[in-house]
């Protein structure tokens, strides 16, 4: 509705979320490429090699309502979710 199109329409733009249309449209070469720039970046912001690095990978926990695809039971929240991992 709000690119003014309905989702039945045959334009996939307002059928899909923004991130699953990258998902679908990106090869795994450029997924790859992605995370080399996304290293090579963060490498070159410290002019000295750092002593520590420390990476944080953290669940969040995301409730579902409905069947939506690739839900899990998690039973420390009591609730059907989604659990991404996110590394800091």
């Amino acid at each position: 509705m709000c690119a003014n199109k309905l989702p039945e329409s045959d334009n996939p733009l307002a059928s899909q979320p923004t991130m699953t249309r990258l998902e679908n449209s990106i090869s795994w070469k450029s997924i790859y490429n992605i995370g080399q720039v996304i290293i090579d970046n963060f490498i070159n912001s410290y002019t000295e090699e750092p002593q520590i690095i420390v990476i944080d990978a953290d669940d969040t926990d995301y409730a579902v309502y409905g069947e939506q695809e690739e839900r899990l039971f998690n039973s420390y929240y009591g609730e059907y979710s989604y659990m991404p991992l996110q590394i800091y």
